[in-house]
């Protein structure tokens, strides 16, 4: 029998032992890494038979031959008898192609089937980029999320098609994804999302580790939080817009209602006239963000503008067509902040202005967090702030004793104690 020398690049100390053959071997550490076409082609070529294993996935690995030819296996034992099957050929099979065959039929051997005797289906070497996408919303997004998410989705999936088109999904790379985040970068959360939806796809037909390692932007989290004066500037300012008519009675009803109870702008669209219990003066909605019962709590002032508001079909704040939603608040409340002259504040921070206000009447955490409908304490702490810190108050105090302790000893020295200056100008 031929005499192979392998090569395990994982194994991480020189010693004898033997390969999953039976065949005596000397181990010799390579360094941790993955197999790539970079590292396959820069395997040594030494007249000898080595084999040399990836360390992504356990038992796929290429053998260089005596002849210097590159062909891509995979191994593992059935019932104790150890099986290795040929893949293909390098180059003609690029690694990531071979990787995923690989891996189907590892888990044919893993459930004791021997692949040499029957047809193993590669996963995703023939499956194209956009039947990987439209299988991914179809079993996926449009089955278990929200509407608003599906719709978002849906616009940057047909966006990732057109810009991969004729692409297989085997083809899209990790310089792929870094290429796409770069051009999104002028918007750093929007890029950073387009590179979520583009993992998505890519693990849901097991084309695994497209963007890992593909640094995200840093978001800088943006919280504009609404002065009184402001808040008077924006209520004056949709009188206005609603008596000149450049904008829907129904849309101004449904920004004041924003304001005054700190709704988020899907749910307040969400509303429909029998959601309101007119017993409790409250909106209960049936499902929400966190996919359960949100109820909005709704204050004299909110109660108001929900019945102030003309009945035209099942939603409160309705469209232009029966029995639909008034769709545009977004564009509505730029109008708005445009005559108000608040061109910073967006219409989700009218929600951050409400939690200020219920923060400066002084109610803790906890209750604002029921107000806005939070499910988990820690979204409710960037408002902590707004409170007053705990932490921030107990340094204050340690500093005063510290203080103290320092002007005791600066009296018994006999030195000037430390005065605060006066800025000028």
């Amino acid at each position: 029998m031929t005499n192979i020398l392998y090569t395990f690049i994982k194994i991480p100390s020189k010693k004898w032992s033997r390969d999953s053959l039976g065949r005596i071997w000397w181990v010799q550490r390579m360094g941790t890494q993955r197999l790539t076409a970079e590292v396959v082609k820069s395997l040594p070529s030494d007249g000898k038979d080595r084999l040399y294993f990836d360390d992504l996935v356990q038992g796929f690995g290429v053998r260089v031959t005596s002849t210097g030819s590159r062909l891509f296996i995979a191994q593992r034992r059935i019932g104790g008898k150890p099986i290795r099957v040929s893949i293909g050929r390098f180059p003609e099979m690029s690694v990531l192609k071979a990787r995923e065959e690989a891996r189907a039929i590892l888990n044919t051997m893993g459930q004791g089937v021997d692949p040499r005797k029957v047809q193993v289906a590669p996963v995703i070497s023939e499956l194209s980029f956009a039947d990987a996408t439209d299988k991914w919303l179809n079993e996926h997004v449009r089955l278990k999320l929200k509407d608003l998410t599906v719709r978002d989705y849906e616009k940057i999936a047909d966006e990732l098609k057109t810009r991969f088109i004729d692409r297989t999904l085997a083809s899209i790379s990790k310089d792929d994804a870094r290429k796409l985040h770069a051009d999104k970068s002028a918007t750093a959360r929007r890029a950073n999302y387009y590179l979520a939806v583009l993992s998505a796809i890519c693990n849901y037909s097991d084309n695994l580790f497209v963007t890992k390692g593909v640094k995200r932007f840093r978001e800088n989290r943006h919280e504009r939080i609404m002065t009184t004066d402001e808040m008077e500037r924006a209520f004056g300012a949709l009188h206005q817009v609603e008596a000149d008519k450049t904008v829907s009675v129904f849309a101004c009803a449904a920004i004041r209602f924003a304001i005054l109870t700190g709704a988020r702008p899907a749910e307040i669209k969400a509303i429909e006239w029998k959601h309101l219990d007119h017993e409790r003066k409250r909106v209960v909605l049936e499902d929400s963000k966190a996919n359960r019962q949100r109820i909005i709590y709704t204050n004299e002032a909110a109660w108001t503008v929900l019945n102030s508001v003309p009945h035209f079909g099942k939603f409160v704040f309705a469209g232009e067509k029966k029995n639909t939603a008034y769709s545009r608040l977004t564009n509505a409340w730029t109008k708005v902040r445009k005559v108000a002259k608040l061109p910073d504040v967006r219409l989700y921070d009218c929600r951050h202005s409400f939690a200020s206000q219920a923060a400066m009447a002084g109610h803790n955490l906890p209750m604002i967090g029921a107000l806005l409908g939070h499910t988990v304490a820690a979204t409710t702490q960037r408002y902590v702030h707004l409170v007053g810190d705990p932490a921030s108050q107990a340094s204050e105090d340690v500093g005063k004793r510290m203080a103290a302790a320092m002007a005791g000893a600066s009296a018994a020295k006999g030195a000037t104690p430390m005065k605060s200056r006066k800025r000028s100008g």
